[in-house]
């Protein structure tokens, strides 16, 4: 009778644990989205900071979890039109990425840090021979582990096409990687579903501009 009490007990214990962490994890994606959606409509430096903050606060809740930390280190990144400590931001980016693709090895991860090496070989170019390298491994590995993800294709050709020869650069090359990416984008929004709203989907637009200025 003793051992039926507490295998009930625990029964019942088990299933309440259980719908607190289901309803944690709701929670973890609605402040997710929320944050998300106000990053789509970043159009300024104070709006992208206050964004920033958000993620930052949500990393801190929510350390296993990777979305928090590529978002903050994605408006790091962003940050870099506006703020003067461009460097900083960058290489705060990378570290960040750099630890997240640890425990979260994938395609996404792996795209925003070749991103941001792109970047601190954009504002530092005598890091280039340094870093070249790595981002071409980075972004070849991450049209492999996903090849639908467009974003790794839109990295892929932006390196092709902004590259000089002489570390693999090819505009052409570059160019049909942007027309590659281009299909994949039109469709990811039906790929995922509901959860479009809080995965990555930024790059449609950019992609688009690199088309309709550099296809000829």
């Amino acid at each position: 009778m003793k051992n039926l009490i507490f295998i009930l007990t625990l029964t019942i214990f088990a299933a309440g644990f259980s719908e607190v962490t289901a309803q944690e994890a709701t929670q973890f994606e609605k402040l997710l989205e929320k944050n998300v959606l106000l990053l789509d409509s970043i159009k300024d430096k104070d709006t992208c900071e206050d964004v920033l903050f958000r993620f930052e606060r949500l990393r801190k809740v929510s350390p296993d979890e990777w979305l928090p930390s590529y978002y903050s280190a994605y408006c790091k990144l962003i940050l870099t039109r506006w703020r003067i400590d461009k460097e900083d931001l960058t290489n705060e980016a990378i570290s960040q990425l750099e630890e997240t693709i640890k425990t979260a090895n994938n395609s996404e991860v792996m795209t925003l840090l070749a991103r941001a090496y792109m970047t601190k070989i954009e504002l530092q170019k005598s890091s280039g021979p340094r870093y070249t390298g790595k981002v071409k491994t980075l972004l070849k590995d991450a049209v492999e582990k996903d090849p639908n993800n467009p974003r790794a294709f839109l990295m892929y050709g932006k390196f092709y096409y902004y590259f000089p020869g002489f570390v693999g650069g090819d505009k052409e090359k570059g160019i049909k990687l942007f027309e590659k990416a281009a299909p994949i984008f039109e469709s990811e929004k039906v790929k995922n579903d509901e959860k479009y709203t809080y995965l990555p989907h930024w790059g449609k637009n950019l992609n688009e501009w690199y088309l309709k200025t550099f296809k000829k």
